[in-house]
């Protein structure tokens, strides 16, 4: 199991002098609609294009110098691996053996890139530049989170994190950010990563939570105006406990509650004060402030 540079995080933040504004998004998928290639960004009263944000071209991982063999499915680049020294000590460089030995030799690496369509504001991008042995397993990955405001501007980014991250999202007001990570399975059925998430403050450069857990199943984080939620569970049957945790930007408070299967399986919809059931043919609101354990973060 691979651990996570956390330190990683600190390094390389750029920060943009636009405020955020009521530009509205629209998430432009390509013709196949497999992949998101372009984030729109209109003006809410005019309906007029703004700016945009080519996808694929601002990753960082798309002029590696090295022979480039074709696009993938997703849209990344393909480039051909080998036992050049120049080209495994640029790629591997924090992923030392057992994952990188003779016998699981790289054959290629691709890269991707990742749009979370929950946002409607502030949307962020996961670029990610994967390495696959001859069996198809991969046995390196790394991500960039790159962090937009409302104009299409990128404000952060976090780059070459060691670790397969998935899902971002980022609060309206650009407080916090959320991502999922794990789950990526290695050439010994092992997990790559361990699943996680993690909670992010974006004005304090600090980690607000890393929750990691062997069998834990972390659900798309999503964002409902300044609040982020985040699901998980341990295994997806009858017995299972699942959890809601709820990180409030503005009030500075996190919401935690254990829910059943029954439960989980019976939710309606995500309120802003809490969440809506249909229990017993009859609609039931559990509420944040009332229902849930609560704590505070700095």
């Amino acid at each position: 199991m691979k651990k996570i540079y956390y330190s990683i995080f600190i390094l390389s933040i750029l920060y943009s002098n636009s405020v955020l504004s009521s530009n509205q998004i629209k998430y432009v998928y390509n013709a196949n609609r497999t992949f998101i290639e372009r984030i729109d960004f209109y003006d809410t009263e005019s309906g007029t294009l703004v700016s945009l944000f080519n996808v694929f071209s601002n990753s960082p991982y798309e002029k590696l110098d090295f022979f480039t063999d074709k696009k993938n499915d997703q849209g990344g680049k393909m480039y051909l691996a080998s036992e050049n020294t120049e080209f495994n000590s640029a790629l591997f460089k924090k992923n030392e053996p057992p994952y990188f030995t003779q016998n699981l030799a790289p054959i290629r690496v691709e890269s991707y890139a990742y749009v979370h369509t929950n946002a409607k504001k502030n949307p962020s991008v996961i670029y990610a530049l994967v390495t696959y042995n001859s069996r198809g397993q991969p046995i390196s990955w790394k991500s960039s989170i790159y962090v937009l405001d409302n104009n299409g501007i990128v404000k952060i980014i976090f780059p070459d994190l060691d670790i397969d991250a998935r899902e971002s999202v980022v609060t309206d007001n650009g407080k916090l950010l959320a991502f999922a990570y794990g789950g990526s399975v290695a050439d010994d059925m092992d997990y790559l990563f361990t699943p996680g998430f993690q909670v992010f403050d974006l004005d304090k450069v600090t980690i607000i939570e890393d929750y990691h857990a062997e069998e834990v199943t972390i659900y798309s984080p999503i964002v409902i105006e300044n609040k982020l939620f985040i699901e998980s569970s341990i295994g997806y049957n009858p017995e299972s406990e699942f959890y809601y945790k709820v990180y409030d930007s503005v009030d500075r408070i996190k919401w935690t509650k254990k829910f059943t299967y029954d439960e989980i399986n019976s939710l309606l919809e995500i309120l802003d004060n809490g969440l809506k059931f249909k229990m017993r043919g009859e609609d039931k609101i559990v509420l944040f402030d009332k229902d849930f354990e609560s704590s505070s973060f700095e």
